[in-house]
């Protein structure tokens, strides 16, 4: 699976590079400060809150065609029961995916 599908983003945009580039800084900030408060909120052990910034992760990263990152907040959305082990180790996949894949972003 690509985690970016920079091909099938660009066609949707009507091969507007200059438009992508503008979405790709945007959802970079976005993404930035919703993983920063879902890393928060994992460590207050708020479970209401991880499903709701796992809900809005995922919906950024579909609407960016980020599809490893969307798959991997999903999966931590639908985690019903609070195991912080876990959600950390979901976040970290998180990160590590946003780190490793933002340069080639843009």
């Amino acid at each position: 699976m690509k985690h970016f599908d920079r091909d099938t983003f660009l066609e949707q945009l009507d091969n507007e590079e200059d438009t992508l580039l503008m979405f790709l800084e945007e959802a970079k900030k976005q993404l930035t400060e919703d993983l920063s408060k879902l890393e928060q909120e994992i460590g207050n052990e708020n479970s209401e809150q991880v499903k709701s910034l796992s809900h809005k992760i995922k919906g950024t990263a579909r609407n960016m065609y980020f599809q490893y990152m969307a798959d991997i907040a999903l999966q931590l959305e639908m985690s019903y029961t609070f195991k912080k082990e876990k959600h950390q180790k979901m976040f970290n996949n998180l990160i590590s995916v946003s780190l490793r894949k933002n340069r080639s972003f843009i």
